[in-house]
């Protein structure tokens, strides 16, 4: 199916080069930027199942290089203080018994999103994760790509805490014939207090080759 879509093997999900990414981000903020810190990051070229990769930092960006050159890149910030979101502006909604096929049509349709509900496990690429499941249990998809995601972290959440996540569609659009969507999340955990903010990008159908 990869190579079917021009790639030469299985890609390497964008949640692990996320985590990768984050982790020298981690040792440089500690706590404060897991509590308070914001990343954007994108996804250039594929990297694959037993590609070696190497990291490079130079001040808030980091660097992901694989075999085919600069694959990711992630933009740390670390506020002074986390903006404040009211969890209103995002209210729960029921998954849908059959996910639409991911279209124009669906996103115009779908004025809220189901809220998928998950226990964290490890912390660094939960919410480029969430992301991903969110789409994934609101849409039928065929074979589809994590491109890119804006992260504003709300609060601390530990591993073995269960969270939800909650949001909309924020928008679609077409480019070099694939066929992209935005997601607006909001990460929520126990007693409505919101943990992140997430803009979620990816392309929901690859061009053909």
């Amino acid at each position: 199916m990869a190579r079917s879509y021009g790639f030469r093997g299985g890609l390497v999900p964008g949640v692990d080069l996320y985590a990768l990414m984050c982790r020298p981000v981690v040792e440089r903020w500690g706590a404060g930027w897991l509590a308070r810190g914001s990343a954007s990051a994108r996804f250039l070229k594929g990297v694959w199942d037993g590609d070696e990769v190497g990291l490079q930092e130079a001040g808030s960006r980091v660097e992901l290089w694989g075999v085919e050159g600069l694959s990711a890149f992630l933009v740390a910030g670390l506020p002074g203080a986390p903006p404040e979101v009211s969890v209103d502006a995002y209210p729960p909604a029921p998954l849908p018994a059959v996910p639409p096929k991911a279209s124009p049509q669906a996103f115009e349709a779908a004025s809220r999103l189901g809220s998928v509900a998950t226990v964290v496990g490890d912390v660094l690429p939960l919410y480029p994760d969430l992301g991903n499941q969110a789409l994934m249990a609101n849409f039928s998809l065929g074979p589809w790509l994590h491109v890119g995601s804006e992260v504003q972290h709300l609060g601390l959440v530990e591993a073995g805490a269960e969270v939800s996540v909650r949001g909309r569609v924020a928008r679609w659009w077409e480019q070099k014939g694939h066929r992209f969507v935005e997601l607006d999340l909001v990460v929520v955990g126990t007693g409505e207090r919101p943990l992140a903010l997430v803009r979620h990008t990816a392309i929901y159908e690859p061009a053909s080759r």
